[in-house]
């Protein structure tokens, strides 16, 4: 069906979202960049939405996300649309059922500053 909707339509974000029973905060997990190209500006992509994410939101915590491709996780919806559909931004988006830590601000350059 997302085929379908990918030839009709360009399907530009995915997120599947789940429940998580053993870490606080909410996060997302994504696809790493290694996985279709080189280029750091590709890499800069995938990373921004969660980055715009967790300056709107105390709950969502940028520094809990994983950006790779884990064997385990290769049959996941995330994985497969980055993959076969070369939707780049295809996440999972995890929400603990537990809460949340006390958030520290940070600004946009620190986090950028963090990931390189």
């Amino acid at each position: 069906m997302i085929k379908m909707l990918d030839i009709e339509r360009s399907l530009e974000l995915f997120t599947d979202i789940h429940g998580h029973s053993r870490k606080l905060n909410s996060f997302m997990y994504a696809c790493s960049v290694s996985e279709v190209s080189s280029d750091p500006k590709i890499n800069a992509i995938i990373k921004s939405f969660p980055m715009m994410f967790s300056h709107k939101t105390s709950y969502f915590q940028y520094k809990d996300c994983k950006f790779a491709v884990e064997k385990e996780k290769e049959e996941t919806a995330r994985v497969v649309l980055f993959k076969e559909l070369s939707i780049l931004n295809s996440y999972t988006l995890e929400v603990s059922f537990f809460g949340y830590e006390k958030p520290v601000k940070t600004t946009i350059e620190e986090d950028m500053e963090e990931d390189q």
